[in-house]
């Protein structure tokens, strides 16, 4: 099953900005090349959230990289050159 963002229960999470996460599911981060990082305690939704939005971008004819943290390390050894811009949500 795909997990949506309509889907994600956010009043699980007060302190979870959903019109933010609703508005980074309109793509506008991707137009200017920015990358999203979810952190937070095993549990919350990160995973869920992530896969939403990636669910939002597709849906928008866009191309998709998940990863997860256990596979990022291993992106940047590869590419040392590459720079990357986190927005912390």
């Amino acid at each position: 099953m795909v997990k949506t963002l309509e889907e994600f229960d956010f009043s699980a999470l007060p302190e979870l900005n959903q019109s933010r996460f609703l508005t980074l599911a309109q793509n506008s981060y991707i137009e200017r090349r920015e990358n999203i990082l979810l952190i937070g305690p095993c549990g919350v939704g990160k995973t869920h959230l992530a896969i939403g939005l990636a669910v939002a971008a597709c849906r928008a004819r866009k191309k998709v990289r998940f990863m997860t943290t256990g596979t990022v390390p291993s992106h940047w050894s590869a590419c040392p050159t590459l720079i990357f811009h986190f927005r912390f949500v």
